[in-house]
């Protein structure tokens, strides 16, 4: 879906059954057609080393889980203006 649509965006969840979200951010990553795509992992573990992992296998974001619906966009919102997806309202 990624290489179809070309989102601005991805988020992952580390926790989707019969999924490993370390291979498919891998996955991505590794493509030219997705590798620019910024990707956010979100897990619930308090394990630093998931977080470590993520981000060295090219996450730009890891979300600590359970988190509230106006941090993540803020986080997004955030993200967004800083790759010129989105401008700074005046």
């Amino acid at each position: 879906m990624a290489i179809e649509l070309r989102p601005n965006l991805v988020i992952l969840d580390a926790e989707v059954g019969g999924l490993d979200s370390r291979d498919l951010l891998r996955d991505l990553k590794r493509d030219v057609r997705t590798a620019d795509i910024p990707i956010f992992l979100a897990g619930g573990t308090g394990d630093p080393s998931v977080r470590s992992c993520a981000l060295e296998l090219g996450a730009v974001e890891f979300l600590e889980k359970p988190m509230l619906p106006c941090g993540l966009a803020r986080r997004i919102v955030l993200h967004l203006q800083k790759i010129g997806c989105m401008s700074i309202p005046p």
